[in-house]
């Protein structure tokens, strides 16, 4: 299949097949792969695919950390890898693919500290939630994006510490989801951003942000009337999303998530390769099935 000249597009997503990259680099004119739900347990030989612009590769057995033959996708737009079991540092390359634009690696083992993405001009989707990163949120986070973009970051779920860096006002359209993490405090400055989580803050301030210490909401902030901060004194970070011990709590998120993810198992199943005709023959040959006509 990856000797098809005209090959543009692979979407197999929701199908058992035995999925490998060998041979990935004879596609030549290959711009998008989606592989969510196959089972995919290696990215090994996807760096040779140069012309992939979005990869999708949801719902899989993915383990260690993102290989560095990555870096040669300069073409991506879209890394979707989220719901696998990658785990290890964020690695620094991701800040050197310039055209990416949204990078979905939530609900993984990805530890470590979080990197600033300084030099992605384009970025406007940040999703790392459910993961173990820890440390601050550094003060040049996303530096280079242009002021008026709409940006979308959910850190979610993680370790992370200290305050929301002040530097972020001057983003004008900024959602940036901190629920569930270890945040002390930010800026009175962020909360005149009227225009932050799709003006949530122009109506409710700071709450719209997060919820301060010693309050609460299941959302870990404030987003409508009925939703406002509620007090619990056994809260000791802003956004915290129950009033529980730190271990009750941990258990009932851990809970939830087993059951977000279960129902959210996604997308009706199909094979569609754009740009070319397969045969069928050829397409079972390639995924090693038998077919009996």
């Amino acid at each position: 299949v990856y000797s098809l000249a005209s090959l543009t597009e692979i979407n197999i997503n929701s199908n058992p097949v035995t999925v490998l990259f060998d041979g990935i680099g004879n596609a030549t004119h290959l711009e998008i792969l989606k592989v969510d739900s196959t089972g995919l347990s290696s990215l090994n030989g996807i760096g040779r695919a140069k012309s992939l612009k979005e990869v999708h590769a949801r719902f899989n057995v993915l383990q260690g950390s993102l290989p560095y033959e990555m870096s040669n996708l300069q073409s991506l737009t879209i890394l979707d890898l989220s719901d696998n079991n990658l785990s290890g540092q964020l690695p620094s390359f991701l800040g050197d693919l310039a055209a990416l634009e949204s990078i979905q690696l939530g609900s993984n083992k990805i530890s470590g500290s979080l990197i600033d993405f300084s030099t992605l001009k384009k970025l406007a989707t940040l999703d790392l939630s459910h993961n173990s990163i820890t440390g601050t949120i550094p003060s040049t986070f996303l530096h280079s994006v242009n002021s008026s973009q709409t940006v979308f970051v959910d850190l979610s779920a993680n370790q992370i510490s200290g305050s929301i860096p002040s530097n972020l006002t001057r983003l004008d359209n900024l959602s940036i989801h901190l629920k569930e993490n270890r945040i002390e405090g930010f800026d009175p400055a962020l909360c005149q951003k009227t225009n932050w989580f799709d003006e949530d803050v122009g109506l409710y301030g700071c709450d719209g942000i997060l919820c301060p210490k010693g309050t609460f909401n299941y959302v870990g902030r404030q987003s409508t009337n009925e939703n406002p901060c509620a007090e619990c004194k056994e809260s000791q970070y802003y956004g915290s999303t129950s009033c529980y011990s730190s271990y009750t709590a941990k258990t009932h998120s851990s809970l939830r998530d087993v059951s977000s993810s279960a129902s959210s198992k996604s997308t009706n199943p199909g094979i569609e390769i754009r740009g070319t005709t397969v045969p069928l023959f050829s397409f079972a040959i390639f995924f090693g099935f038998l077919f009996v006509i």
